[in-house]
């Protein structure tokens, strides 16, 4: 028995036996009353099937008659799709606007009338078949009913629209206008952080995934320092993990990540030789991802030591960059520096994982500190003497840090 249905039941014999008064009996069974369910599974089967019927009159009336129809009949056909979701997304809006499969699916499939009509009418009237244009458009075009319906479905396309078309555009415009069309799905994304039913979560991978790409190849594009560009990326979301519950672990997870796999590049003498275009554009964006976390993480109170580690990063590379110290001894000093930082941060993960019991923050750790251990062991761009010197170092602050967590524990018993 459903417990809806036992409670319902429960409540009709409380209200037999006069333990609860009839106006009490009517405000529980209004309040616990069953909900409606839709099978998703359902609606998926029939958004699907609706799809392959679509598509298969279409292909059926190309073959037979669809050039023996006049210009007009076969325009009013090409906006049929359009037209058609356009009057569903309408009906859910007003009728179904609290169902979330009603607005998921009415969304996905007003995208897809969108991309048939326009390429149906491209077709008919054979304008420029630019791939590029088309993709971007449909995105635009379609992202309207997902912002009306709050249809989280349909993001993912939206943001490789929106990296396909406009970052593939060969002109000036097109970083700018990727980056706007991009913030606008990452404002709808945030909106959706707090949603029920794994929304939050769907949403927060999606826009971390479409961020990365639209990072990296920003950059490669207008001759920034990639490395800049993604340390400020990782401690922007490694901050912003600590404002949103549900979204927040997506956000800590690539975050940290992204830090401790760039910054192992960063422990490389080998990095820090290397030559960029030195821009001031490079130094403002620095400034301003670095503001942002640091306020996120002063209010709320909070610690993320790979974002702290991304900050430190950022500043020696920044420092770097304008300046011109890509030359030695500078390259051997910011590797040295950069080294430290991530074993600290090992490290750090490492005595956290002790201190909460966390599994993950303690493997986290260990596995940060035995890569670069493995990586400090091959490198040949130090010399055997100064590899020794690293691993007398590192095995000394190994055991000065066992020595502390065994007099902690030993101060913990005493405490007891």
């Amino acid at each position: 028995m459903r417990k809806e249905k036992w409670l319902l039941d429960e409540i009709e014999k409380w209200q037999t036996e006069e333990i609860i008064s009839p106006e009490s009996a009517e405000i529980l069974k209004t309040r616990y009353a069953p909900k409606k369910k839709i099978n998703l599974l359902i609606v998926l089967f029939s958004i699907i099937g609706t799809l392959f019927v679509g598509m298969g009159v279409v292909l059926v009336g190309a073959h037979n008659l669809w050039y023996k129809l006049p210009i007009a009949a076969r325009t009013a056909i090409g906006f049929l799709p359009l037209v058609a979701s356009q009057v569903l997304v309408l009906y859910v809006y007003l009728k179904k606007r609290d169902s979330i499969a009603f607005c998921e699916g009415a969304a996905i499939l007003n995208m897809a009338g969108v991309f048939s009509s326009v390429a149906i009418v491209g077709q008919i009237f054979h304008l420029p078949s630019d791939f590029t244009n088309y993709i971007l458009l449909c995105g635009v075009l379609a992202l309207p009913s997902m912002l009306i319906l709050n249809a989280i479905a349909p993001l993912g396309i939206y943001f490789w629209t929106v990296l396909n078309g406009g970052l593939c555009f060969d002109s000036l415009w097109e970083t700018p206008l990727s980056t706007a069309l991009y913030v606008v799905g990452a404002l709808f994304a945030i909106y959706n952080f707090r949603a029920e039913n794994g929304r939050a979560v769907y949403v927060a991978w999606i826009s971390v995934i479409s961020g990365f790409i639209l990072v990296w190849v920003t950059s490669l594009l207008e001759d920034f320092d990639v490395f800049i560009s993604l340390f400020a990326y990782f401690a922007l979301l490694g901050s912003a993990s600590v404002l949103w519950e549900r979204a927040g672990r997506s956000l800590e997870i690539s975050g940290t990540a992204g830090t401790l796999i760039v910054m192992l590049f960063a422990t490389y003498e080998g990095w820090w030789l290397s030559s960029i275009k030195s821009d001031i554009t490079i130094a403002v964006l620095t400034l301003a991802f670095l503001a942002l976390a640091i306020g996120i993480l002063i209010k709320k109170q909070r610690v993320v030591p790979a974002a702290l580690a991304a900050f430190a990063a950022l500043l020696l590379r920044a420092i770097w960059a304008l300046v011109g110290l890509n030359s030695e001894p500078f390259s051997v000093v910011f590797m040295i520096v950069a080294n430290v930082i991530l074993l600290a941060v090992g490290v750090y993960y490492i005595w956290a994982g002790a201190r909460k019991v966390s599994l993950l923050y303690a493997n986290v750790g260990m596995i940060t500190v035995c890569t670069l251990i493995i990586m400090r062991f091959f490198d040949s761009e130090m010399s055997l003497g100064i590899r020794g010197v690293v691993f007398i170092l590192l095995g000394i602050g190994f055991l000065g840090f066992n020595s502390y967590l065994v007099r902690m524990r030993k101060k913990a018993k005493e405490e007891k």
